[in-house]
């Protein structure tokens, strides 16, 4: 009986690990949902000029979701911003980049087109490198291909 218990107990504690765990490395509700409305202001005018037919905080929420196809709108406005919507574009990146995790993300990036890669990277850049303390609570130590991204096209 006193096998069981423990057995039970073990169970229960690793579980509760995995959900605390999962929280840590992905984006809080709140951080999702404040995403999403940030994603219908500016960037997604900018989206209605320059991606015609696309509903910015539908990609975004997709983006979540981890869906391949919404990853390259989502990087192609950010050549487009500029001035606030840049600040609200980085914001969001660095939340998706939350989201979905480092290993995904980061081959995303890498396989969009070299102009919405390289304004997503500059303004990662920003967002991740440059504010002090790192913003979102995010651990940069838990993107390594993420951050060698960011420094190598940074070196270019």
């Amino acid at each position: 009986m006193k096998r069981a218990t423990w057995i039970c107990s073990f169970l229960a504690s690793a579980l509760f690990s995995l959900q605390s765990d999962a929280q840590i490395q992905g984006a809080t509700v709140k951080e999702r949902a404040d995403v999403l409305e940030l994603a219908s202001d500016e960037p997604s005018q900018v989206a209605k000029r320059s991606l015609p037919g696309v509903h910015y905080p539908a990609v975004v929420r997709r983006c979540f979701e981890r869906d391949q196809k919404s990853f390259r709108n989502l990087f192609a406005l950010s050549a487009y911003t500029d001035a606030a919507a840049s600040e609200t574009q980085s914001a969001i990146l660095a939340i998706v980049l939350k989201q979905v995790g480092d290993d995904f993300f980061a081959a995303q990036l890498a396989s969009a087109p070299k102009t919405a890669r390289e304004a997503s990277i500059a303004l990662l850049r920003y967002e991740l490198l440059e504010q002090t303390p790192t913003p979102h609570g995010m651990n940069l130590k838990r993107y390594p291909k993420t951050m060698r991204l960011l420094k190598v096209e940074g070196r270019k």
